[in-house]
């Protein structure tokens, strides 16, 4: 038996996610720590498919990579 509730739940975390990621207005650490996850990695697999455009995507993914080498 599925739990409704959670299935629903999920869904707008997906959605609120997304929408963020999709904004362009939170880094995507901030949105890593909204979503609670250690890797911005982990965000960007599971919401980043949902990223505008693939020019966007690589844009970010050099931020992360750039953050991650500075470090």
């Amino acid at each position: 038996k599925v739990d409704i509730t959670q299935k629903s739940n999920h869904k707008i975390r997906k959605t609120v996610i997304s929408k963020l990621i999709n904004s362009g207005q939170m880094s995507i650490i901030d949105i890593r720590d909204f979503a609670g996850h250690k890797d911005e990695h982990t965000t960007l697999k599971f919401y980043g498919r949902n990223i505008r455009d693939a020019k966007e995507a690589a844009c970010i993914a050099d931020d992360v990579l750039g953050s991650k080498i500075a470090n």
